[in-house]
């Protein structure tokens, strides 16, 4: 990941997983000889690409930010990372309390903000006494918003101005990033603020999707406004590389348009399959970013509708069925075309997409079997067909609802729903 990042433009990786027992619950715990040598070949592998190895602590939890132990705590928790060369470190302190906790601390300062810039001003100077050109980065507790609060113009006011403050714009997981809160928020920290994007990272609810789609809905001009924009992946590292190269493109092109940048990047990593990743991943676009249904099926259906109200419904059942082939093509091909770790990180999604298609193809074989009872031209063998159809589309939906994944929105199931429905009324007519 840290050769793909620097080849697509990043300088800049920050390890902060708070799974990590030690770098937020356990903060204070020193990690051990192994875990130490193999940051050193991160780091090594960092300054060979070009690109910044960055060590977090998120020790919001519990720290005093008045004790000096506390302080000695930290700094020595980062030495042994400085020494192999690291030159960039951070203090997490988001998702913790709004207030102190500790008496020592609220008897000392006046609110949450002053006491934090008086701890991250004393760090600043304890760790460039020791390595001048060592950078601090810090994430407030007060990380996303709309307006600026006054827990952020004291930081702005009191807060070493070499020191980054870290931003996610309006929300935690921001649809847009906007020049006019750009703006705001530096003007009230009174220096460029560095984004910490959250994209196209899929944890606490998002769990169950997969973010493939373009980087998009952030403006140019934030660029002038900011320090720098650093994403936040999946859990998944392979999948989120497509993403991460095509929002390279954003940094280094004024012009950027997202879906052509996705397009560009399929053909690069997928270069085989880059038109069937591509429409994969435009039944992936559900995120943060990009909350409607996925056009791709979406469109799909709209023109459907249009072909039915205009009584084409044979041309109609036509569109639908070429889509379930399409999309069971896509399965096939990627299925045999991407490499191992890419499959082992989007398997469950993939498995999904395909049993979507055979929803597709299934609804519209329901249909077709409901046609001649909806004419009044039917038979015991007409009957018994749509019966079938009907119980094996219930079967298809069943296994879906099993699915621990979200793929391809809602649009499907509700079309599958909707004409199953219609399908038994039309049963319940023949029994009548």
């Amino acid at each position: 990941m840290i050769s793909f990042a620097a080849k697509h433009g990043y300088n800049l990786y920050i390890y902060a997983p708070k799974a990590d027992p030690q770098h937020r619950f356990a903060w204070k715990e020193p990690y051990g000889k192994e875990f130490i040598e193999q940051f050193r070949e991160l780091v090594n592998l960092g300054k060979k690409e070009g690109l910044d190895i960055c060590m977090a602590l998120s020790p919001g939890n519990s720290i005093a930010y008045s004790s000096d132990e506390d302080l000695e705590m930290v700094v020595h928790k980062f030495m042994p990372f400085i020494a192999m060369g690291m030159n960039t470190v951070a203090v997490f302190l988001d998702d913790i309390a709004q207030e102190l906790f500790h008496d020592k601390d609220k008897q000392k300062y006046a609110c949450l903000a002053d006491a934090q810039q008086d701890f991250l001003n004393r760090l600043h100077k304890k760790l460039t006494a020791r390595e001048k050109e060592i950078k601090l980065i810090f994430c407030p507790t007060q990380y996303f918003g709309e307006t600026s609060t006054e827990y952020h113009r004291v930081l702005g006011e009191r807060l070493n101005k070499e020191i980054s403050i870290m931003w996610t714009g309006n929300k935690v997981c921001s649809q847009s990033l906007t020049m006019e809160n750009a703006k705001m928020i530096s003007n009230a920290f009174q220096r460029p603020v560095l984004y910490w994007d959250n994209y196209p990272v899929n944890d606490a609810r998002m769990v169950m999707e997969l973010h493939l789609g373009p980087y998009e809905n952030r403006e140019i001009g934030v660029k002038k406004y900011c320090e720098g924009i650093v994403l936040n992946p999946m859990n998944q590292p392979y999948a989120s590389m497509p993403v991460i190269a095509a929002a390279g493109e954003f940094f280094e092109n004024d012009s950027y348009d997202s879906y052509k940048a996705l397009k560009r990047v399929c053909m690069e990593l997928y270069p085989d399959v880059a038109q069937e990743f591509y429409e994969f991943s435009m039944c992936n676009i559900k995120s943060p970013l990009h909350n409607s249904e996925p056009e791709y099926l979406t469109d799909m259906f709209g023109e459907m509708f249009k072909m039915y109200e205009s009584n084409n419904i044979q041309e109609a059942l036509s569109l639908i069925m070429k889509k379930s082939l399409r999309m069971e093509e896509i399965y096939q091909k990627l299925k045999s075309s991407l490499e191992k770790n890419m499959l082992e990180d989007i398997s469950c999604w993939l498995e999904e997409f395909y049993g979507w298609a055979e929803i597709l193809g299934g609804t519209v074989f329901l249909i077709k079997s409901s046609i001649p009872i909806a004419v009044e031209k039917y038979g015991e063998d007409e009957i018994k067909v749509l019966k079938n159809a009907v119980t094996g589309l219930e079967k298809k939906l069943k296994t879906a609802m099993e699915y621990q994944t979200s793929v391809c929105g809602l649009s499907i199931m509700n079309f599958a729903i909707e004409q199953l429905k219609c399908a038994k009324g039309f049963l319940k007519l023949v029994e009548y």
